[in-house]
């Protein structure tokens, strides 16, 4: 991430995604539910469910994040990034 995309700002940002599962990047300060409400509002996913919640950090699936959801972002030490599945 760079500077142009705000990361003073108390918002969430989008770093990938997939079919089920989605990367972002969000205020250290933030609670899991929090960060569920509002990727959930701003983006939700098209399953029944329709809800993003914090990956279980136990899936091999959710390398880099796999032992621990969340990691700090590498560009402000204010800020962790999350995986996210549906």
């Amino acid at each position: 991430m760079s500077s142009e995309v705000g990361l003073t700002e108390d918002r969430w940002f989008p770093l990938g995604w997939g079919l089920v599962f989605r990367a972002i990047c969000a205020p250290a300060s933030w609670t899991a539910e929090r960060i569920s409400d509002e990727v959930s509002r701003d983006d939700p996913p098209g399953t029944s469910f329709n809800r993003w919640v914090i990956s279980d950090p136990s899936d091999e699936r959710a390398a880099p994040f796999t032992g621990c959801n969340c990691i700090d972002c590498p560009d402000d030490p204010n800020r962790k990034h999350w995986l996210m599945n549906c």
